[in-house]
């Protein structure tokens, strides 16, 4: 155990351990008359629109769309399209009434792709569900991106399934797997120090970012770089942590942070958020919805 520490060591540095590193890249509003404009970058590649996103999710699973559209909505992003299947569209408006509600043409499933191109950014994955129909949607749909997208959950899981289709993922994309979705990409690892390998291979090969999920959750770059997140605990570990995770970097992506600037500073925050929620409820009581509740202050504290 100790030799494998030493070789991850080798490979990764962590982020300033103050936080310097990281707030350098938070951006602030930027307030125009009696409206706040998010994000100028974003909003100047499309003016008609405050920085945008949209998540492809949900069949059963409806939860993880709800804890990701609010983790997104809690990160700054102007406006949150969520396509979904088209039965749980009075749940999601209901859930997250400040998103928009985009319905699969199927009731049960995505199944129809749809046309990202008015959007800053687009995340595939957060309850997804993995039927044979969503997996043709989804091979579909990434070659009808050209931008870089954010795959996570089961988005990953089909890929594991159709490892021919990874080469259509769109260069500079963010895929965000833990260790077991992984292992399921790239064949399964003996310790952390060979996982970690296979997921520099895997991000130089697909010419894609990876944010592997963990204690010290590692940022990997295209070119293999890799970092480690100094923040979080051991109560983030618990279901739908990863969801708000993908929603806080959907809304970084979105307002116009480089993909690698969106892994570095969301894993940072994300982890901050738990922190403050682990002060206020302890981390055996934790719950994801606590990391979305403390995001402002975290935020707070980047920017203060």
């Amino acid at each position: 155990d100790h030799a494998e520490i030493v070789v991850v060591f080798l490979l990764c540095k962590f982020f300033d351990e103050l936080g310097v590193e990281i707030t350098k890249h938070v951006k602030v509003l930027i307030l125009t008359g009696h409206t706040a404009s998010k994000i100028r970058a974003a909003v100047e590649a499309a003016p008609d629109y405050d920085a945008q996103a949209l998540p492809i999710t949900v069949v059963d699973d409806f939860e993880a769309a709800v804890l990701a559209a609010h983790a997104c909505l809690r990160s700054g992003i102007g406006r949150l399209t969520v396509h979904t299947a088209s039965r749980n569209n009075g749940i999601l408006q209901t859930a997250v009434p400040e998103a928009m509600v985009e319905p699969d043409l199927y009731e049960s499933c995505f199944a129809t792709p749809t046309d990202t191109d008015r959007y800053q950014a687009v995340a595939i994955g957060p309850g997804l569900g993995q039927d044979i129909s969503t997996a043709n949607a989804l091979a579909e749909q990434l070659n009808l991106c050209t931008s870089p997208v954010l795959l996570d959950a089961d988005a990953l899981n089909i890929l594991a399934e159709h490892k021919e289709w990874m080469q259509a993922i769109p260069k500079q994309s963010v895929l965000t797997p833990h260790p077991k979705e992984l292992d399921r990409l790239t064949g399964a690892s003996h310790n952390a120090a060979e996982r970690l390998q296979k997921a520099r291979d895997l991000a130089i090969s697909l010419q894609c970012h990876i944010v592997l999920k963990g204690a010290f959750t590692a940022v990997i770059t295209p070119e293999g770089h890799c970092a480690f997140n100094p923040t979080g605990n051991p109560g983030m570990a618990t279901g739908g942590s990863g969801d708000v995770l993908a929603g806080i970097l959907l809304a970084l992506l979105a307002q116009g942070y480089t993909p690698e600037q969106t892994c570095r500073l969301g894993a940072y925050v994300h982890g901050m958020a738990g922190d403050i929620a682990a002060r206020k409820k302890g981390e055996t009581a934790m719950a994801a919805s606590d990391i979305i509740r403390c995001l402002p202050e975290a935020w707070q504290a980047l920017q203060s």
